[in-house]
């Protein structure tokens, strides 16, 4: 891994509802690629990758204390890169309990990446069951009225007893009970009450940004998320990347006044794929973690940061 110097990527406020947020931290991590999903749980972090079959177990300084197999795969244990055409492309990774997580599949190409995977953690201990969630990204689709081809999730927030689903292609916020959800997963029943928000994200060059990652306080106030701009026809294959935002939303009170800041780098643009929160410093002010997806370069850089509003 390389370490880069705090402050070696720029903050650019967005709009009269600007946030500011400071990077403290960076890494770069050789040996996790494509990192797309975060999860905290106290001193230790957990990423998972869009094409690769590994839950990733990091400390705080994000070096690998263990990795655990999520779907079964033939080659090496190490540096596992799936193929694009069968890859499960892990996007979203949250907890929803003590030691209790999912990770879900994008859903942009159809049954591949239509994959849940429920995961138990106790100690060195992970228990996983696998869902295809088929039905349920068919359903969400239908729901908000867009083609299926359209269906790209990338983010995935819990808090309290709701979950919170964030398309790219189309910038949906999806809501559903999360104990419903569970056993509509596990017994196959009746598709629960699903809610869904449109929103307007800030965007680059005219080209608009897409969500990428979402978590939520723990006082269920506000999801924050990140958004990039990448140029593409579609939602399955990858295509230039422009930059990426941090924003603050709010779920309850005045949800369509969002906070945005703009990362830029200095060297290229980074595509920001999660964000988890740290700690919480203050009434509007939180350190978090971030990482980026190199798309194919073989390296995710993973930041500290302090976000307020």
């Amino acid at each position: 891994m390389t370490r880069i110097l705090p402050g070696l990527l720029l903050l650019t406020l967005l709009s009269c509802q600007k946030a500011e947020f400071e990077i403290t931290d960076s890494t770069v991590h050789q040996e996790v690629q494509s990192a797309s999903g975060l999860v905290v749980l106290g001193e230790d972090i957990f990423t998972v990758c869009d094409d690769n079959p590994y839950l990733f177990h990091l400390d705080s300084d994000f070096q690998i204390l263990r990795q655990h197999a999520l779907i079964p795969f033939d080659g090496p244990l190490e540096k596992v890169r799936l193929p694009k055409a069968t890859k499960p492309d892990f996007e979203a990774l949250e907890q929803i309990g003590p030691g209790e997580m999912i990770a879900l599949g994008s859903g942009s190409e159809t049954p591949e990446r239509d994959i849940m995977i429920h995961i138990r953690i106790d100690g060195d201990s992970v228990e996983t069951e696998r869902y295809s969630i088929t039905n349920f990204y068919d359903s969400l689709a239908q729901i908000a009225g867009m083609e299926r081809s359209e269906f790209n999730l990338e983010g995935l927030a819990f808090s309290s007893n709701t979950l919170y689903f964030f398309t790219r292609t189309t910038n949906l916020m999806f809501t559903i009970d999360s104990r419903a959800f569970l056993i509509y997963m596990k017994e196959k029943g009746a598709l629960p009450p699903v809610k869904f928000k449109t929103f307007e994200l800030p965007g680059i060059d005219g080209s608009t940004s897409g969500f990428s990652g979402a978590t939520v306080t723990s006082d269920g106030k506000y999801a924050f998320v990140t958004s990039s701009v990448e140029v593409s026809d579609d939602s399955y294959n990858d295509g230039d990347i422009l930059g990426s935002f941090i924003g603050v939303v709010p779920l309850y009170s005045a949800p369509d006044k969002t906070h945005w800041a703009r990362i830029e780098s200095p060297e290229e643009p980074l595509k920001v794929e999660a964000i988890s929160i740290l700690n919480q410093l203050g009434e509007n002010s939180y350190e978090v973690v971030l990482t980026t997806d190199s798309d194919g370069g073989g390296t995710s850089v993973f930041m500290r940061g302090l976000l307020s509003w």
